[in-house]
């Protein structure tokens, strides 16, 4: 059991102690990234407090990224973030790998679809064209962080049906396997929470802050080649721009 520094003739609250006693130890190096900490109840029992102040402490390390819940199992100290740079189009895998992580996959879906009429418009669909659809869960180190659903035009992309895409990069699959050369990318993110759905897949609480990416990809000649939603949870990750006046 971890050392807590706390005082009930403090005017400070005791939540607030706790947290403060575990931001120390974690810059002091004494808790280290992934380590487990106390339960709530376990926290509870050794100082005499209650259970929702406990709670109320974990909750508050949870919002600032520095713990990280992981249903079924407890609470961590979680990875120090880092930066990631939304400036150039690359790859989850390819990001990953810059940072010095093992990036992952688990298919859930691998198939062609009639699309959307959305789906339809952004990639440029004549009536009746069928569109390939991907459903992934990207981990890193082997916890997930992101949800991506992907559509593909048929026409260019049908050999993504046979193809195995576990622990795959998309892109790489796109230039290397199909010979398709890749231009740029429009992306749009914006905060929501997750729902039951994402939570379940992403191992998270309902209602956990994500973010949510839309992206379409086209090809060197302006041709839509992907159209993918996601949604990711960025405990492990910032986001880098640079901005020039």
């Amino acid at each position: 059991m971890i050392k807590l520094e706390l005082s009930k003739k403090s005017a400070v609250p005791i939540y607030e102690q706790i947290r403060r006693s575990i931001v120390r130890l974690i810059e002091e190096g004494q808790l280290r990234p992934g380590e487990l900490l106390p339960s709530e109840n376990e926290l509870a029992a050794t100082y005499n407090i209650s259970r929702m102040t406990a709670r109320n402490a974990i909750n508050e390390l949870t919002r600032d990224g520095l713990v990280i819940r992981v249903p079924g199992k407890g609470t961590f100290v979680a990875q120090p973030k880092k930066p990631v740079e939304v400036t150039k189009l690359r790859s989850f895998t390819q990001i990953a790998e810059d940072l010095g992580l093992v990036p992952g996959a688990r298919i859930l879906t691998q198939r062609t679809v009639d699309p959307t009429e959305k789906v339809a418009e952004l990639l440029r669909l004549s009536e009746g064209e069928k569109a390939v659809e991907v459903v992934r869960v990207r981990t890193v180190n082997e916890t997930p962080v992101m949800l991506v659903r992907s559509f593909y035009p048929s026409r260019l992309c049908s050999a993504l049906v046979e193809i195995d895409l576990t622990d795959q990069s998309m892109y790489r699959l796109l230039e290397e396997e199909l010979g398709l050369k890749l231009g740029g990318a429009r992306q749009f993110m914006e905060a929501c929470n997750a729902s039951e759905y994402v939570a379940t897949l992403l191992n998270l609480e309902v209602g956990t802050a994500v973010v949510r990416l839309e992206r379409e990809l086209f090809l060197e000649d302006g041709t839509p080649v992907e159209y993918f939603t996601g949604y990711a949870w960025t405990k492990q990750f910032k986001f880098k721009f640079e901005l020039v006046r």
